[in-house]
Parts: C-alpha cells; structure tokens; sequence
C-alpha cells in the first residue's frame, strides 16, 4: 500500500512540475500529445469573478471589454471575407467597417487608406489601392483588419446561438468561467454578404460593381477570451477522459474547480464532452522564457447551445436550445442525489458532485440576483425567442428566464451532497 502511495506521489510531482510550453507550427505530433497533458494538469477552470459592487459592474456586464470599443445592442457595419468555419450553427466572417465601408484595423481604429482585404494564412491584413499590405508607422508591420465573428439566426429553434451565447457568456462572466464574450447588435450590416453566408459563400457579392448590402437582426458578435489559443479544434485540446485521469495528482482546490465547471456546464445546458469544443488558452507567458506558458486556462469555447436540454433532439439530431420549457423540464441531479442527469450523452464527465464544490459555487451565484438576470436577458434579447406558444410580452417572457435561473439555483443548493 506505501508503495502505491509513493507511486503516486512521485507521479503526481512529476506531472507538476512539467512544464506547459506553447505549441508552433514546428511541434511534432508526439510533442503536442504530452505538452497537453502537462498543460492541462496546470490549467485552471475557474478565474476571478467581478466585484458587484464596482461602479463599471453593470456596465460591463452588458458590454464586455474588448478592443473592439464596440457597444451592445447598436448597429454594427462589416464588409464579408470568407474563412473557414466549423460547427453547425449558422455564422460567417466579415471585417467591421463604419457606414461608408471604410476598415478598422484590430486595435479599433479607422483606416482612411485601406481598401482592400488580404488573407494570408490565419490572418487577414489592410491592403492599400494597389492590393498592397499597410504597414503600421508605429510597429514596422503590417497592419491586421478587425474580423468579426458573426453568429446570426434563422429563427427555427436550431439556428440561434446568437441569442443563447450572448445570454450564457455573461453569466459565465459574472461567475467568473473563463469564455468567449459575445456582444448583441441591434442588426449587422454587411457589405458583400448574401442572405445566407453560412458555409455556401466563398466571395464578396458585388451588385453592379458596387457591394451588395445585407442585413442581419439581433446578430452577435464573439470575441475572443484574451490569450494565446494553444491548440486548433481540429488537435483536440482537452477531453473529460484526460481530465479524469490527472484527478489524482491535483489538489483539492483543483478538484473542487473542475466539479464545479462539470456543474456549470449543466447548469446551463452547453456541452464540453466533445474535445472540439474545448481549448486550453494561455493568459500568460513566462517572463524568462516566453515559450513556456506560467498560466493556463481550460474552458470550453462552445456554449451555444445553452438554455434547453441534453436529453431531447430537434428533428431527431440536435439539442434544443433557448428553450425555457425544455430547460426548465430537465433537473440537474437525479433525484434525491447529487448525480448528475445527463449521464448518457456525457460520457466521461464527473457523475457526482461534492459538499464542498456545492458549497464553492454557491458562494459565486450569489452575484446572480434578480437584477443581474434581468439585465443579462434583457441585453441578450433571449426573451425575444418566439419558439413556443403564441406571442408573448418580451419584459415578461425576460422574468420566466430570470425565475428558471433562480430554480436551478435552489436546486443545486438543495442536492443531498455529501
């Protein structure tokens, strides 16, 4: 028995004090494999959350900080580029422009001498008259356009993740869950873009050689979490299963963070079990070797298919989404337990949840008082989903969500947990 104890010990060390190094385009596949493993060991779920009683609290909860200097719920003009884009949902990438199509640049300012668009690799960059890139009198180098990542609906139950992402990202962000944010639009207006741009166009529609101009309602639009992203969707960067596995050589502390991401992830109805929709992202690199990534943070970068259930399907494939009868049907736990109820189509997630990880996010929902609930819903215009029944007043259909919120709430705080 002191063997197997000093095993793990010395495993547990070992896995610990491994660095966690930024991946290149250099990095073997083996390389990848374990840094993953020493990256997530290290990785942290949870971040601080914000201070309620901060004067700028309400106001960044409507409109989270970015370099964007964009506000929520105002109308937003973009030119279209195409890149490639995974997933279901139905999104597209254009480059934010002002009313007359003249381009931002990725700091948020207004480009007088851009006019064209030039992708190379990942990056797209401001090109003059000639097609040629501009280069920064600041930096020496090229200067990148500011992309917009537009999520927009179709309003038929599946395609409205625009609405579910904007509501969930800030609650995550008032708990303090690391996510992308995403900003509501009273409408994007797109110069180039078709009526349907999802995964069909591959180029700027012109009308008589001149953009054609395309609205998009109540359209989001996702930032980035700040940091550098260390592995593609595509290289799977974290599982439950793996997760799973390096439980033993964590602290408590750690265990307590990774069942409480295991409940918010439930709590809200998103998934996490598929490593696609997972990232590891570093926050910040080491002073003395910028290589090395000192701090690490998992999360899941797909939260749009928040507020339904994991037990139902639409058209016998997906999940319902912004569904408040269908999210408020479906309990977290099984009844009587702290187990958790999507079992099923959860695979390797933690089954149970402990006292102590109870007691932990509690202590963070209490930031989520009536009024923080309403303000969400109200700037994600959540409650304007007309999915069920007839037409419903939108400041009413606002409180039903506020009060399924505070339902699960008092649920989780009256699970038996142990």
């Amino acid at each position: 028995m002191k063997r197997i104890v000093w095993i793990l010990v010395f495993l547990g060390a070992s896995v610990a004090n491994a660095k966690c190094m930024i991946p290149n385009e250099k990095s073997s596949v083996d390389f990848l494999k374990s840094n993953q493993k020493n990256c997530l060991i290290q990785a942290r779920f949870l971040g601080e959350q914000p201070v309620r009683s901060d004067a700028k609290f309400f106001e960044s909860l409507v409109t989270p900080s970015t370099k964007s200097s964009l506000l929520n719920n105002t109308a937003v003009h973009c030119r279209f580029i195409y890149q490639q884009q995974n997933g279901a949902s139905s999104k597209f990438r254009c480059v934010r422009t002002d009313s007359d199509n003249r381009l931002f640049d990725s700091r948020g300012e207004l480009v007088a001498e851009a006019f064209t668009l030039i992708s190379d690799g990942d990056d797209i960059f401001l090109g003059d008259e000639l097609n040629r890139k501009l280069i920064s009198s600041v930096t020496g180098k090229p200067r990148k356009a500011q992309v917009l990542k537009v999520r927009y609906s179709k309003w038929d139950g599946r395609h409205i993740e625009n609405y579910t992402s904007s509501a969930a990202s800030r609650i995550l962000w008032a708990l303090g869950v690391p996510a992308h944010s995403h900003i509501m639009t009273e409408k994007i207006i797109c110069f180039g873009c078709e009526k349907d741009p999802f995964r069909g166009q591959k180029q700027p529609l012109k009308k008589g050689g001149q953009f054609a101009l395309q609205e998009f309602p109540e359209a989001s639009i996702e930032f980035k979490f700040d940091g550098k992203r260390m592995y593609s969707p595509l290289e799977k960067p974290w599982d439950w299963k793996q997760v799973n596995s390096l439980l033993p050589y964590a602290s408590e502390q750690k265990r307590i963070e990774v069942e409480v991401f295991a409940l918010i992830t439930h709590f809200l109805t998103f998934t996490s079990t598929n490593s696609l929709q997972n990232a590891l992202v570093c926050v910040q690199k080491s002073k003395i070797d910028e290589s090395v990534c000192d701090d690490v943070v998992a999360m899941s970068h797909d939260i749009g298919a928040a507020f339904g259930t994991r037990i139902g399907t639409l058209r016998g494939k997906d999940h319902p989404r912004g569904d408040i009868q269908a999210y408020r049907k479906n309990t977290i736990f099984k009844k009587g337990t702290c187990q958790f109820n999507y079992q099923k189509s959860d695979g390797s997630v933690p089954m149970s949840f402990s006292k102590k990880a109870q007691t932990y996010f509690l202590e963070r929902a209490k930031i989520l008082d009536e009024q923080v609930l309403k303000t969400i819903f109200q700037a994600s215009r959540l409650g304007r989903l007309n999915l069920v029944g007839a037409n419903r007043n939108i400041s009413t259909a606002e409180d039903q969500w506020v009060s399924a919120i505070l339902e699960k709430i008092q649920e989780i705080a009256e699970a038996p947990c142990q």
